[in-house]
């Protein structure tokens, strides 16, 4: 493993630490709710749809595991439990760290068409699956913070 790789691990494994973080002693009320009518989403389908950016990025683009993935459904999750969303987590961080364990220096330059046909480098895929979970980890905490706000 290269230093960058292993520094990539690194930051999934963190997001997915602060993730599960910012999701402890949420009421099952709370991981349902949306702050506005659109344009924004429940803890559940942050938590998801997290997970289904790392599936779909880095396991299925990065690493050839065809995922099936649903984006869809992610945003139409609902009814969840914390337990289910912390061991998608898990399950998906173990993934990502094996598909990253295995890449060479060489790989993080390889090429890779998208199913959409973007053409995109493992190392793209990668900086860009960090920086769009670090951004809904915002979210998860702004939310968090809105029902807290409305509820006291």
């Amino acid at each position: 493993m290269s230093t960058e790789t292993n520094a990539y691990i690194e930051r999934f494994d963190y997001l997915t630490d602060e993730f599960k973080n910012a999701l402890q002693g949420i009421s099952a009320q709370e991981l349902d709710w949306v702050p506005l009518p659109t344009d924004s989403n429940s803890p559940c389908v942050l938590a998801t749809h997290a997970a289904g950016t790392q599936r779909g990025w880095i396991h299925q683009v990065v690493g050839g595991i065809d995922i099936s993935r649903s984006r869809d459904a992610e945003f139409a999750t609902k009814g969840a439990t914390l337990d289910e969303l912390v061991m998608l987590l898990d399950r998906t961080a173990s993934t990502t760290r094996t598909v990253i364990d295995g890449l060479s220096t060489a790989d993080l330059h390889k090429v890779h068409e998208t199913a959409d046909g973007q053409r995109v480098s493992t190392r793209w895929a990668i900086l860009h699956t960090l920086e769009h979970i670090a951004q809904h980890l915002g979210h998860l905490t702004l939310t968090r913070q809105l029902y807290a706000g409305n509820n006291d």
